[in-house]
């Protein structure tokens, strides 16, 4: 999926380049074919994933993300990706915990997949608090699941609700938000949104278009030094017709693969494939249980892509994603 490059910089910054994309992107490397999955551990939150074996360089990234899926039951606008932030109700009020960088946030909200760079969380909600003390790669970013919304024309709507308070000797705070319809790359379209600075909770809608079947959004702060606290209900909304589909990723594994790491076998079937084992946040419980989201009315399924950096320092080359191999074992 060519939107996780966004999150490949984010997780592994070295190989990619950063976050803004500096490096161009070329979609010239063979679409991967996947097997169906196998190892399944439903409490442990992993299972192997396998592809056909690739002859590529030794020195590569390998990404594999699990999403689900269903159609829209009826018509008219509604949301296809929402969450409600917790916060850390063990927290006293005022105090911020440090969040690891690249982990997902489901500790501390509802909704599956939304992944945290170098945030924190406080008793309300996420916390977004760009530090003067840091250089820019160490600016927070909330980041949504990759998301379907190419439906509508391509309109969406991002809501969120959010309180801020501005850095001592500053009156305004802006905060980014971004969301990615340039499918050769990872450049985004940005829309800098001025805060209300009172350190209350309001309510905000970006509107967007251009939105692809493969779509993100993320927020970061460009106001050094303010606290932006995220909070309550998080969505996107669109207009959907009957049976559209609708899907965002839940799990996501990055592999990074060298000469002193093989990781091809041969299959039961004799074909020679390559394998990575994919695993979930340890604070999802049973994120692969792909029959109780079948209960609900959603499909599990896997993709897999390969990336190879930039041995020119410009062009990295990256791989179609593979066709979804679903975990009921049915085609799409």
């Amino acid at each position: 999926m060519r939107k996780i490059l966004l999150l490949v910089s984010v997780l592994f910054g070295g190989m990619f380049g950063s976050v803004c994309g500096q490096q161009k992107i070329e979609m010239n490397l063979p679409r991967m074919e996947a097997f169906p999955p196998y190892g399944l551990d439903v409490e442990g939150g992993k299972f192997v994933a396998s592809w056909k074996a690739l002859d590529t360089v030794p020195l590569r990234g390998l990404l594999a993300y699990v999403g689900i899926s269903r159609n829209a039951d009826a018509g008219g606008r509604q949301y296809v990706l929402e969450t409600k932030i917790k916060g850390d109700p063990s927290l006293v009020e005022g105090a911020y915990k440090a969040m690891r960088r690249g982990v997902y946030a489901h500790d501390y909200m509802t909704g599956l997949g939304w992944l945290v760079h170098e945030g924190e969380v406080s008793r309300q909600g996420i916390v977004l608090r760009k530090k003067p003390s840091l250089p820019d790669e160490f600016t927070p970013i909330l980041q949504s699941p990759v998301f379907d919304a190419s439906h509508g024309g391509g309109k969406f709507t991002f809501k969120f609700t959010a309180s801020a308070v501005p850095a001592e000797g500053q009156d305004t705070v802006t905060l980014c938000v971004y969301h990615m319809p340039n499918m050769r790359g990872v450049k985004p379209v940005v829309v800098n949104l001025a805060l209300k600075a009172d350190g209350l909770p309001h309510e905000y809608a970006v509107e967007f278009s251009g939105g692809s079947a493969e779509e993100c959004v993320y927020l970061s702060p460009l106001t050094t030094g303010a606290v932006i606290v995220l909070e309550g209900e998080m969505g996107v909304e669109q207009v959907l017709e009957k049976g559209d589909r609708i899907s965002q990723t839940v799990a996501l594994t990055l592999l990074y693969v060298t000469p002193q790491n093989d990781i091809s076998k041969t299959n039961e079937a004799g074909v020679k494939v390559d394998t990575m084992v994919v695993s979930a946040s340890s604070s999802a419980k049973n994120v692969f249980d792909y029959k109780a989201h079948r209960e609900k009315g959603w499909r599990m399924y896997y993709v897999v892509q390969q990336m190879i950096g930039a041995s020119d320092g410009t062009t990295a080359r990256v791989s179609e994603t593979s066709r979804p191999v679903y975990f009921d074992g049915k085609e799409d």
